[in-house]
């Protein structure tokens, strides 16, 4: 956190992600012999950070055929599950969920333009990503589709990382 004074105002600023200490503290070191389902060791990945397992999407491999073992971290764990696979992890409100790169929720889609919340123009950025600013909406969350329509930028995106900011 820091904090930013000026002659009326006092601003306090704190960047905080939702369990992220708890996914780089949180040791996960555990062998499993062949044979072992890959939901087993997801649900022991949960249950180390004390998280719950929610949306799992896309799983290529359902059963191990060769032993697997961990040691480290367990965002180094849910890292070398899903990366192999073309799969992305992250956790909202203490629940664990995977996605392909590619797929969102399946929920409906929250549509964005001026009108509806969107603030000022989108750009595009490292050619397949789209950066925008919008009114607090709960369901732009990670994972989750949104349809973006202005006079630059008409596309349709899977949100990756949100970053809240308010009064």
């Amino acid at each position: 956190s820091y904090v930013k004074r000026s002659d009326t105002e006092t601003v306090m600023t704190f960047e905080v992600g939702e369990g992220e200490r708890a996914l780089v503290s949180t040791a996960f070191n555990k062998a499993y012999p062949a044979g072992t389902k890959l939901s087993e060791i997801v649900k022991d990945l949960a249950d180390a950070l004390g998280i719950t397992v929610g949306t799992v999407i896309g799983l290529q491999v359902d059963v191990f055929n060769f032993g697997q073992s961990f040691q480290g971290s367990a965002k180094e764990a849910l890292d070398k599950l899903t990366k192999k696979q073309g799969l992305e992890w992250s956790v909202q409100s203490n629940v664990l969920q995977i996605l392909p790169l590619t797929a969102h929720l399946g929920e409906e889609a929250v549509f964005l333009d001026e009108p509806s919340g969107l603030i000022g123009i989108p750009t595009l950025e490292n050619g397949d990503a789209v950066k925008f600013n919008c009114l607090l909406n709960p369901k732009v969350s990670p994972g989750r589709l949104v349809r973006i329509r202005s006079e630059n930028v008409n596309v349709d995106c899977k949100v990756r990382k949100a970053k809240y900011e308010g009064d």
